[in-house]
């Protein structure tokens, strides 16, 4: 598992009255809010670091 995100930093085709509906869509979300959860409901730190870290690489580094 990898644990991504899609939020940009400069949203220009939506409509800026809509973006208070949208409080977790900003590029801290998963660092903030998942691994706390994921802590609380007995993930290990040795699975965050794999869903963080050692799964992205892996994907990343694949010859192709």
């Amino acid at each position: 598992m990898v644990l991504s995100q899609d939020a940009a930093c400069y949203i220009d085709w939506i409509d800026p009255n809509v973006l208070p509906f949208l409080p977790q869509w900003h590029y801290l979300h998963i660092h903030d809010r998942c691994p706390p959860y994921a802590r609380e409901h007995g993930v290990t730190e040795e699975q965050i670091a794999t869903m963080l870290t050692a799964n992205p690489r892996r994907l990343f580094e694949q010859k192709r």
